[in-house]
């Protein structure tokens, strides 16, 4: 017999998380069809393997004709099914013996901000526990019915055109979207599955010197080769002179293990908060003549990619960077000091955003924010992570433990330079980037005044980075006298 086409069909009624739910299938440009009346259901089982999609309500109206055609269904994904509302004590729990469907979340729990949510209690049969409370409250259940799957969520579905006034947080969204991707991932043969799983470990700020603060090239190299990871050094163009010449060999000779990206110019306060966009452009212009003059002295080629000092840069910044023909920039808040218009959270369910003038943003995340890397590696957006080098003061162990982690939690992942992945997922969406390099500005920027200021801010940052930030009791002082004269 011949193998028949899969459907899926989203049964409507007239309920918010039926528009939710085509909104997330156009968002990942799943095919489906939608239906109204059992009889358009009953066409379609007669020529494909069907999965359902619908409301709890819808369910238990036609859940007779279901249970007389549940053998020609493939799956049938039932959404609002909670019936109680139970208090979170604690944690949230994702299962840990369902890796095909749960992926990377298998095994994690987390403490969301909300109080209650609502619990399945009342389906009989065996079943599977996907997500529970902590304390065995159902969720998402998972049960075999004759030849169909069935999937029950008790939640809604998320609205992903809803606005978010700050920081996309997964944790507290997490019901309304990813169960209802894990379905759309089991049944959905090439749906996520073949995305490629990319990683950078991102280090700011640091010299290419044999140690910097709690960093020593040689041991970081070492660690990488055994644990199979990838190190993006976040370089200061202000520092292109002062490189090692051993140092600068070494990372030619392991260009497989790392490499270097653009961490702003001078790395003065908030320099890409500035909104004046001739200034803005000036300042790209200097940090590329520096890394290109950098490449001449020591032969380290560097990806054309922005990591912003102290995050904060402007939408100006970001146009300055696509007129500079950079590829893209990375920073761990994707709010811009006058961000013209709120985030949408579907604006966070692509590899990067393109709020700013259509220049890609990808963003990055601290190595323990667990809930954030598995997220981004479910749907296929890099996992970048950051740490500056007093993250390595407890001899490497943290992260060590999170490449461990983030290694056993994604199968067949690649750890890379971040210019290569940004590349790969940019040329996947036929967006062409242009490397064109230019080295005809200047540094005259600024006046002695100035200069005089950013020599010192780098030089006293170094001081603290190599040797306040090892004296805890001296550290602690040095930062109560900035607090206290706004330094």
């Amino acid at each position: 017999m011949k193998d028949r086409n899969c459907m899926i069909a989203v049964f409507l009624s007239n309920c918010n998380s039926d528009n939710n739910i085509i909104n997330i299938l156009g968002a990942f440009k799943v095919s489906y069809v939608t239906i109204t009346h059992s009889i358009d259901l009953a066409s379609l089982v007669a020529n494909y393997d069907v999965h359902l999609i619908l409301s709890n309500n819808a369910y238990k109206t036609l859940n007779l004709f279901f249970e007389s055609i549940i053998n020609k269904l493939s799956s049938i994904f039932v959404y609002e099914s909670g019936t109680v509302d139970i208090p979170i004590i604690s944690t949230i729990d994702i299962c840990n013996e369902h890796e095909p469907i749960c992926g990377e979340f298998s095994g994690l729990s987390f403490s969301p901000s909300f109080k209650y949510v609502k619990s399945i209690e009342n389906i009989s049969g065996p079943m599977d526990i996907l997500i529970s409370t902590h304390d065995r409250h159902s969720i998402f259940l998972h049960q075999h019915r004759d030849n169909c799957e069935m999937f029950f969520l008790a939640t809604e579905i998320q609205d992903i055109n809803e606005k978010l006034t700050g920081k996309f947080i997964i944790k507290e969204l997490f019901l309304g979207i990813v169960p209802f991707l894990m379905y759309i991932k089991h049944i959905t043969p090439n749906f996520l599955k073949n995305t490629n799983k990319f990683a950078s470990l991102i280090i700011d700020d640091p010299l290419l010197n044999a140690n910097y603060g709690y960093l020593n090239y040689d041991k970081l190299l070492s660690l990488m080769k055994i644990h199979g990871f990838f190190t993006t050094v976040a370089f200061i163009p202000w520092n292109y002179k002062r490189t090692n010449k051993h140092i600068a060999g070494l990372l030619l000779n392991n260009k497989k293990h790392i490499g270097l990206c653009v961490h702003g110019c001078d790395h003065t306060k908030s320099e890409f908060s500035n909104t004046n966009l001739y200034h803005l452009d000036k300042l790209v212009k200097i940090a590329t003549k520096r890394m290109i003059e950098h490449k001449k002295l020591t032969g380290l080629p560097f990806d054309k990619v922005m990591v912003f000092p102290q995050g904060k840069f402007s939408n100006q910044a970001m146009q300055a960077l696509k007129e500079n023909h950079y590829m893209a920039a990375i920073n761990t808040i994707p709010i811009s000091t006058n961000l013209y218009e709120h985030f949408q959270v579907k604006d966070f369910i692509t590899p990067y955003i393109t709020k700013y003038h259509d220049f890609p943003l990808f963003t990055r995340s601290n190595p323990e924010d667990i809930m954030d890397i598995s997220f981004n590696l479910f749907i296929g957006k890099p996992a970048f992570l950051v740490i500056h080098h007093d993250y390595l003061k407890d001899n490497y162990k943290n992260l060590i433990s999170s490449v461990m982690n983030i290694n056993s939690r994604a199968k067949y992942i690649t750890w890379d330079g971040v210019g290569n992945i940004i590349n790969g997922i940019l040329n996947g969406a036929n967006i062409q980037y242009v490397n064109e390099f230019s080295s005809t500005s200047t540094d005259n920027i600024y006046g002695y005044k100035e200069k005089y200021y950013i020599y010192f801010r780098r030089r006293a940052s170094e001081f603290r980075d190599n040797f306040l930030s090892k004296n805890n009791l001296v550290f602690r002082l040095a930062n109560s006298i900035k607090i206290f004269f706004k330094l």
